[in-house]
């Protein structure tokens, strides 16, 4: 399931003792005499939840202070059995920003109603724990996020996108998704695009 695709993460539905798919497992009796026979048992093989974030566009308005961020995370579920999660995303921006708020457009069956989770300045809350997702599922969650940028207040350190060779906390316009599989330590995914020119 970790490298395999969907299909390959379920058990197979036509001549099962001879298909590979999911966890199969066949034996064929050969006896001396008489037919041959084969059984088998399958379990489809366990979730494997990915994800990803990309920047989709960055906007400003006519006086270049506030600024739109669109980000989209993406949810999937290659592997070959229901799984559960966790989806936050929090705002590492660097010095001279403000956050202003955000908001968020779901859509994939099963995806967590991040409009009503995703308030005030972050981090936010995408997608509460539990939310479902089923094998092969596909879950989208678009976040918008608006700031303000007061350019006599950035900095080197703290606008070169690197937590270790400028600011060690928050710099450019790290933005963070991370990814909680239930039962599961979170993964990370970082985008830093760095501070549009005034």
């Amino acid at each position: 399931a970790m490298t395999g695709t969907v299909g390959s993460a379920l058990c197979p539905t036509t001549n099962p003792t001879t298909s590979p798919g999911g966890l199969n497992n066949a034996t064929t009796v050969v006896p001396n005499s008489g037919a041959t026979n084969s059984a088998n048992a399958c379990r489809n093989a366990p979730g494997n939840l990915v994800h990803s974030k990309v920047l989709e566009r960055a906007n400003s308005n006519s006086d270049r202070k506030r600024y739109t961020q669109v980000y989209t995370l993406t949810v999937s579920n290659t592997g070959g059995t229901t799984m559960t999660y966790a989806l936050t995303d929090t705002p590492l921006f660097g010095v001279g920003t403000t956050i202003v708020g955000a908001t968020c457009a779901a859509s994939g069956t099963g995806a967590a109603a991040c409009a009503t989770s995703v308030t005030g300045t972050g981090p936010w809350t995408v997608a509460n724990a539990g939310t479902s997702i089923d094998a092969g599922g596909v879950q989208t969650y678009t976040l918008t996020v608006t700031f303000d940028i007061n350019p006599a207040a950035v900095t080197v350190d703290g606008s070169d996108c690197s937590l270790t060779t400028g600011s060690t906390t928050n710099t450019g316009l790290l933005n963070r998704g991370t990814l909680i599989p239930t039962g599961l330590g979170g993964v990370d995914q970082d985008v830093c695009p760095h501070f549009p020119r005034s």
